[in-house]
């Protein structure tokens, strides 16, 4: 995984990076502090302010903070970089400095976002379980195939708390030819 670490100081306002930070940036790494500006350099512009509000806030109200951000490179190219970020205290309670981790997410948010596209737009309903019965991804052809609402708890979106097993076989039963009801565990889809 390319991690890099930062330091922010209060006093200086000034950052220190790791080796990886700088080339998460597309930066050649160098020896010493970077000014701010130079980080807002590399935000999208589009998340510049919100950046900058984020590390006010934590300095602020003594609060770390955790996000996605996109990050513009020299040569162009965008990368999704996840933000950790947590305040340092004196011994008075004063933050004198915000210490974080950027982690480049780029790869698994975009195949996640085709996975996500691929489960929209497929016409066959798919609905996944862990082995407690609470579901984990029901796509929208499933919520329209079993009668649930876009937003409604079960299947509110293809990812995510959408609902139990349980509820799921209360919305009809099956049975053998012979006319008996056949146990959940039985069936097919169990």
């Amino acid at each position: 995984a390319h991690i890099g670490s930062w330091e922010y100081a209060v006093a200086t306002q000034a950052m220190t990076w790791s080796d990886e930070m700088f080339r998460l940036l597309g930066l050649e790494p160098t020896k010493g502090t970077v000014a701010l500006d130079v980080y807002l350099a590399r935000v999208h512009p589009a998340e510049r302010e919100k950046t900058g509000a984020d590390l006010a806030e934590a300095i602020r109200r003594g609060v770390g903070y955790e996000a996605d951000r996109h990050f513009v490179l020299p040569d162009g190219a965008e990368r999704i970089l996840h933000a950790l970020s947590r305040p340092v205290t004196d011994s008075e309670g004063r933050v004198v400095k915000v210490v974080g981790t950027m982690m480049d997410v780029t790869e698994h948010r975009r195949i996640a976002a085709e996975r996500e596209a691929i489960l929209t737009h497929m016409r066959e309903g798919l609905i996944v379980a862990d082995p407690a019965g609470n579901f984990l991804v029901m796509n929208p052809a499933a919520r329209r195939l079993f009668g649930y609402r876009e937003g409604s708890g079960a299947g509110a979106g293809t990812e995510g708390a959408c609902g139990h097993l349980d509820e799921f076989w209360q919305t009809f039963e099956m049975w053998y030819l012979d006319g008996r009801p056949m146990p959940t565990e039985e069936q097919p889809l169990a």
